[in-house]
C-alpha cells in the first residue's frame, strides 16, 4: 500500500472516529439534558398516578387525588418573571403576610402540578412561597437543563428578586432531586444575609459521579459515552459535567443545611447524602428516612418529614 493511501486511510478513520464520537455525544445530551421532550410527552409520573387511591395527602405526584388542585389555582399565586441568558424564566409566587420566604425548586422533568401538595403544605404553614420553574420546564424558556449549573445562577437572581420585593425577607432555599443539587450549588455562591438556610432532599454529590453511578446500575452505558457527552456539552452548552459539583460548593457554605434522603434510594444513592452532609461547614442535620426511595421521603414518613422540616425552617425563618 502506497504511503499516500495509508495517510488518506488513516485520516479518514480519524475523521470517522471523531464524527462518531460527536454523534454519540449529541445523542447522550439529547437523552439526558434536552427538555423539549418533557413538554411534548408530558410528565410520566403525573400521567401514571393521577387518580390513584386516596393515600396520605402531602405527597408529590402520587398518593394524593388531583395533586395540582391548590398550586394550579390562579387565585393562590402571582406570576413572577426574570430574564437570564436571554431566557425568560417563570415562577409562581404564593404570598403570605410575613417576612418568611421559601424558594422551592423541584427536580428534573417534574412540574408545579406534581409538586402542588408540597407547595400547599409550605404555604398553609404561613410562608411566602416562590415556586421556581427551572429553565426548559413549564413556562420557563430554554431547550436544555444544566442539572443545576446555570440554574444556580438563576436561583441567585430569584433571591435578588425577593430581596428587592421585601428587604426584610428571610429566605430558606428548598429543593428536591435536581432542585436539591441546585440549592447546594447556590450555597457555594456569594449570597445576601437574607438567605438564612437551606433544605436539600435527595440531591446528588456531583453530576459526573451521578452519571457514572447510573451507567453502572441503570443505563449500563460504557464510560466513554459520558466523555463524549461531556465534550459535546462543553461545545454546545458551555459547561462540563465536572463543573457541577455540590460537595465542592458545600465546602464554601456556612449557612445551616438540612439534608434529607431515603435509605432505599437507588437513583441517587444514600451514600451521596452522607458525603454532602460531611462537606458542608455550617450548622447541619441529616434526616435519613428509612425505606424511602428517590424523592419519596415525604410520602414514606410524612409525619417525621414535616416535623423535622418545620422544626428546622421555623427556627431559622422565625
Amino acid at each position: 500500500m502506497k504511503k499516500k493511501t495509508i495517510i488518506t486511510f488513516a485520516a479518514g478513520a480519524v475523521t470517522a472516529s471523531v464524527a462518531g464520537f460527536l454523534v454519540l455525544g449529541n445523542m447522550f445530551i439529547d437523552a439526558a439534558l434536552n427538555t423539549d421532550r418533557i413538554k411534548t410527552k408530558g410528565n410520566k409520573t403525573l400521567k401514571k398516578n393521577r387518580g390513584e387511591e386516596d393515600l396520605p395527602e402531602y405527597t408529590p405526584g402520587i398518593r394524593c387525588q388531583d395533586p395540582g388542585r391548590y398550586s394550579d389555582d390562579p387565585e393562590n399565586y402571582q406570576n413572577a418573571y426574570i430574564v437570564q441568558d436571554t431566557l425568560t424564566l417563570h415562577s409562581r409566587f404564593y404570598p403570605s403576610d410575613s417576612h418568611s420566604y421559601v424558594i422551592f425548586h423541584y427536580g428534573y422533568s417534574s412540574n408545579l402540578t406534581v409538586m402542588g401538595p408540597i407547595i400547599h403544605k409550605l404555604h398553609e404553614h404561613g410562608y411566602n412561597v416562590l415556586a421556581v420553574e427551572p429553565r426548559g420546564h413549564g413556562e420557563s424558556q430554554g431547550h436544555y437543563t444544566s442539572m443545576g449549573w446555570y440554574e444556580k445562577d438563576d436561583m441567585v437572581h430569584w433571591i435578588q428578586y425577593l430581596v428587592e420585593r421585601d428587604p426584610e425577607a428571610r429566605i430558606l432555599l428548598y429543593g428536591i432531586s435536581m432542585g436539591a443539587s441546585t440549592v447546594m450549588l447556590t450555597l457555594g455562591e456569594k449570597l445576601p444575609d437574607n438567605v438564612v438556610g437551606a433544605v436539600e432532599d435527595c440531591g446528588y454529590t456531583s453530576l459526573m459521579e451521578e452519571y457514572v453511578y447510573q451507567c453502572h446500575t441503570t443505563t449500563h452505558y460504557p464510560t466513554f459515552v459520558l466523555l463524549a457527552g461531556d465534550v459535546v456539552t462543553r461545545m454546545k452548552l458551555g459547561f462540563s459535567y465536572f463543573n457541577v459539583n455540590c460537595t465542592r460548593a458545600l465546602q464554601k457554605n456556612s449557612r445551616p443545611l438540612l439534608v434529607i434522603h431515603g435509605t432505599e434510594d437507588t437513583f441517587v444513592p444514600y451514600e451521596m447524602a452522607q458525603k454532602n452532609y460531611n462537606a458542608t461547614t455550617g450548622e447541619k442535620k441529616l434526616l435519613a428516612v428509612d425505606g424511602a426511595t428517590h424523592a419519596r421521603s415525604s410520602s414514606k414518613d410524612p409525619e417525621l418529614y414535616w416535623k423535622t422540616f418545620f422544626s428546622f425552617a421555623d427556627r431559622h425563618l422565625g
